[in-house]
């Protein structure tokens, strides 16, 4: 039971996702920051061999650096390994595809093009009328998953953890009904933003204390073998006792055709997950 200036609330749940979807389009700014845009658009995200799902909806961060998230609403009803998971896992698929990235990129700036206020907003917010290409610059980037669900389980984190490379975050939402008058107005949940700012300045800090000294060791897994370097910063990386000025440019030497480097060197954080170092990126 929870107790409001002498009022009492009960825990409510969901009958259905959209019901849930509803609450946290409410309260996205609470969630994803002041500065942030949620977009409840169904656009398909489809892999080049043709794995496909529909995620709930995406959001923008519009603070520097900007990042994005991909949302899945989910019930703490609904099965993890037959439902959850799977979902999440075409999601993956999906973005190997450009042409999704790009999809997503149309549709999100469609809806703000057919909102003045919005468009208004986010030429002020960002400095610039070239809002396609700082949607298009941001969905470039890898996005962060985000499981927004009634009641999060351990179960759900162990899963979660087994879908590789992508960021992922849990976020348990939770609505509580006033008794008295059978309304819904009562939420808790830890703002998703916050914790993503006290993550990178944990990962700048350790940056700032690691990199010049020692490097961290990086991998790139390319038809089948396994490349390694040594990552001392965003201009520096040392590979088979040569020095390269960007991660796309060892990638290419590597491959021998244009790479995005920030996409194909990955690296084992303290916790054993394996990351992408475009958060390395300085």
């Amino acid at each position: 039971m929870l107790i409001v200036d002498g009022v009492e609330y009960k825990t409510w749940t969901p009958s259905s996702e959209e019901e849930l979807e509803m609450f946290v389009e409410e309260h996205s700014k609470k969630i994803f920051g002041n500065v942030s845009l949620y977009f409840p658009v169904k656009t398909r995200l489809k892999s080049l061999g043709g794995i496909g799902s529909i995620p709930d909806g995406y959001a923008i961060n519009l603070s520097k650096p900007s990042e994005w998230f991909i949302i899945e609403v989910e019930l703490s009803t609904h099965p993890i390994f037959n439902h959850i998971v799977p979902q999440l896992n075409k999601f993956v698929q999906g973005l190997t595809d450009p042409s999704s990235r790009k999809n997503i990129s149309e549709a999100l700036y469609n809806e703000i093009k057919n909102d003045v206020m919005t468009e208004a907003y986010i030429k002020e917010t960002i400095g610039s009328g070239e809002i396609y290409r700082f949607v298009s610059s941001t969905i470039d980037n890898n996005p962060t998953l985000v499981v927004i669900i009634d009641e999060k389980t351990k179960e759900l984190e162990e899963a979660c953890n087994s879908i590789p490379v992508v960021k992922k975050e849990i976020l348990e939402f939770k609505i509580f009904e006033r008794i008295d008058a059978g309304i819904k107005n009562a939420f808790e949940f830890q703002p998703l933003y916050l914790k993503i700012k006290e993550h990178k300045k944990d990962i700048t800090n350790e940056t700032k204390t690691v990199l010049p000294h020692e490097g961290i060791n990086i991998f790139f897994i390319y038809k089948g073998k396994r490349h390694e370097a040594l990552f001392i910063n965003s201009r520096k990386l040392i590979y088979e006792n040569k020095e390269y000025s960007s991660p796309s440019k060892l990638s290419v030497a590597i491959t021998g055709t244009a790479r995005n480097g920030w996409r194909d060197w990955k690296f084992i954080d303290k916790q054993g997950n394996v990351q992408l170092i475009n958060i390395l990126r300085g």
